[in-house]
């Protein structure tokens, strides 16, 4: 396995795994109630660390195009604040939901760079992708 494919095989386990924190995430505060948001705050951070370990291991990689993964933290960032604020202010997840779509369509984009074809369940494809 030559440096480019392990790089990639690394970034698609961090792409993976912060999807995996930001799904539940999303689900806590949808089926669960007050526990789950706790939950949920923790896998949001959880994600957003994920997240951020892919964009910084991107930016040494000089062969990469980042754009999208700059999108990508942009949208974990908005993702893992509006669901705080919405836990710390007793609102409804109508909006964390809304930014959730939002990080999978970036994604998604960024899932295709890396040839992760295996991203998201079919709920989320025809939640957010289908448009």
């Amino acid at each position: 396995m030559n440096e480019m494919e392990l790089s990639f095989s690394e970034m698609k386990q961090l792409l993976r795994s912060a999807f995996t924190h930001a799904r539940r995430a999303n689900d806590f505060v949808s089926d669960h109630g007050e526990r789950g948001e706790f939950a949920a705050v923790g896998e949001a951070a959880c994600a957003y660390s994920d997240f951020r370990a892919l964009w910084i291991y991107a930016k040494v990689k000089p062969d990469f195009d980042r754009g999208d993964l700059d999108d990508l933290m942009d949208k974990a960032a908005v993702f893992q604040h509006e669901l705080s604020k919405n836990v710390a202010t007793n609102h409804s997840h109508q909006w964390t939901d809304i930014e959730y779509g939002s990080l999978v369509k970036t994604g998604s984009r960024v899932a295709g760079l890396l040839r992760e074809d295996k991203l998201f369940t079919d709920q989320e494809v025809t939640d957010y992708l289908s448009d």
